[in-house]
């Protein structure tokens, strides 16, 4: 029997006394990551990563750089989302 990964139902999965229960969960604020990759914030913004890097080598989300990589905190996504969103007339 293969161990239960947390999004499997059961239907796809025989149930074990032993093992525990587990089901498939919605993603939530509480699992989100306070800090996503390029190509994380650009799945965040529904974006390309290429955007994302405009967006960052114009300075309009701050960023960390750790090595070569370039994280971008969510409360940047977000604080950039507040800022570019537009109220409907």
């Amino acid at each position: 029997m293969r161990e239960r990964h947390r999004y499997d139902t059961d239907e796809t999965v025989e149930q074990s006394a032993a093992a525990p229960t587990l089901y498939k969960e919605e993603p939530s604020a509480a699992h989100l990551p306070h800090c996503l990759d390029i190509r994380g914030a650009a799945r965040y913004l529904d974006v390309s990563p290429f955007f994302v890097r405009t967006l960052i080598v114009n300075s309009r989300i701050g960023y960390l750089k750790a090595g070569h990589k370039y994280i971008v905190p969510v409360a940047e996504l977000k604080a950039f989302v507040e800022r570019e969103r537009k109220e409907s007339s």
